[in-house]
């Protein structure tokens, strides 16, 4: 390879990397030196990391024995045959805290050594994205938890331990105990004031109303069945939902009422600099489903994967600080304090909140049914598909037949049966595509409606 050849591929992938990354380029830099230092920057994003780092194995083997002081302590959850998260042992017989959001059906908890014992929902606490799981065991060792309302100092050393001898990942406190608040539900206009109530005056491309299909001009009335009667009156109201929930809009267009139904977005969707700001977080890797509208939680910046999340925070003592709830960001994950989890824990063992998990249940089997229709439409739409393009076939050699003996009556009716026969098969395929459409819309809403069950 020349080395011509080799620059030109040098600059051609820091430009690919400078494209997939452009908060990492500085626009002022005009001789291309920006453009090198947003692909390193974005390289060391993604290397491995290095021997003296806290992520490193080596670094990470230095915590062995508070993981031993606290692994009899921690589980790990699986639904639907995947381990899905970490768990905290809190009572000798049987209960097991652990992350809400990400249970499904056919629950299970995995022991050290490799036991496993089915689980069932106790309770659940949607305010904090926790749930208390029950398996048939009594003679489980409860981790232990700080007495104190306090976690630790700010900057002190905490442990997330896992089924494995060596930590999931070890970092400090970063922030005291705080709220989180959730993230904002837009429908992804700007609105002005009319006579007649709010009125759409622009759309943003990636809303939900663009998706809906409002347009500029359009006067919303009612939401949810509320009489809208000023611009600030609506916003406030469509802020009191959150993303992902479906609202019913009653407007008026080119004088004439109509109705329209839509799933609120996600303010990141539709701001363009929040879009930034998100892509940057997610640079370290996946972040947590509900990672937002916390009451109480403790800050630090262990580096932890959503399925890390559900299971015990800990001191050098191997003392339980918290449950880590969420990884928020590249460089920040949350946890419940230890004084929250044990109150969580008196509530939970009366079966308070049960009833969202037999809710998340019923929609999971719906989605599942709606996938096995879609998939059933999907096969439909093959089998026209096929029909049609034999339909083709036939209507050419027919033509053909034809067009070598055109006074024949015969092969005169042979091409219009023909003919017919493919204006019938482009139907069928018309139709299957409708329903293939129609299943997929649905099994999309039915997810939406899992994502705000799970979300409370």
């Amino acid at each position: 390879m020349s080395t011509k050849f080799r620059s030109k591929l040098t600059c051609c992938l820091m430009l690919l990397l400078a494209a997939a990354a452009p908060s990492f380029v500085c626009a002022d830099d005009k001789d291309g030196g920006s453009i090198v230092e947003g692909a390193k920057r974005l390289a060391t994003v993604f290397r491995r990391p290095g021997r003296y780092e806290r992520m490193h194995v080596r670094v990470r083997e230095a915590f062995r024995g508070v993981v031993e002081k606290s692994a009899h302590g921690t589980v790990q959850v699986h639904s639907n045959g995947r381990p899905v998260a970490l768990g905290a042992v809190v009572a000798a017989d049987g209960l097991v805290m652990t992350k809400f959001s990400e249970l499904g059906t056919r629950i299970e908890c995995e022991f050290r050594g490799g036991k496993k014992s089915p689980a069932e929902v106790v309770g659940v606490d949607q305010s904090f994205d926790v749930a208390l799981l029950k398996v048939d065991r009594q003679d489980l060792e409860p981790l232990k938890w700080i007495e104190s309302n306090d976690a630790g100092v700010l900057g002190s050393w905490i442990v997330t331990p896992n089924l494995e001898t060596i930590p999931v990942s070890v970092g400090v406190l970063s922030a005291a105990p705080r709220p989180i608040k959730p993230m904002r539900a837009m429908l992804g206009v700007i609105l002005g004031p009319s006579r007649r109530g709010p009125m759409i005056t622009h759309i943003f491309p990636k809303g939900s109303a663009a998706k809906s299909g409002m347009l500029v001009r359009d006067i919303v009335t009612q939401v949810n069945g509320v009489e809208m009667e000023s611009v600030e009156q609506m916003v406030e109201k469509i802020r009191s939902y959150r993303p992902g929930e479906a609202v019913t809009l009653q407007l008026i267009r080119d004088g004439a009422d109509m109705e329209l139904k839509l799933r609120l977005t996600k303010e990141t969707d539709v701001i363009e600099p929040l879009q930034r700001i998100e892509f940057q977080k997610n640079l370290g890797g996946e972040l947590s489903l509900r990672r937002d509208d916390f009451p109480k939680v403790l800050e630090h910046d262990s580096v932890l994967r959503p399925l890390d999340c559900g299971g015990p925070l800990v001191n050098l003592e191997g003392i339980g600080v918290g449950l880590n709830i969420a990884r928020s960001s590249r460089v920040s994950s949350y946890a419940i304090p230890a004084s929250e989890v044990i109150r969580l824990l008196g509530e939970l063992r009366t079966g308070v909140g049960r009833q969202h998990y037999d809710r998340v249940l019923e929609l999971t089997t719906q989605v599942v049914d709606a996938q096995k229709t879609t998939a059933k439409a999907k096969k439909g739409l093959t089998v026209a598909r096929e029909a049609l393009q034999a339909a083709r076939k036939s209507l050419s050699a027919a033509e053909a037949a034809r067009k070598g003996d055109p006074e024949n009556e015969d092969l005169e009716r042979a091409e219009d049966e023909a003919r017919q026969k493919l204006l019938q098969a482009k139907m069928q395929e018309t139709e299957a595509k409708s329903q293939v459409a129609t299943d997929e819309k649905a099994v999309e809403n039915l997810k939406a409606e899992l994502m705000v069950a799970k979300r409370g």
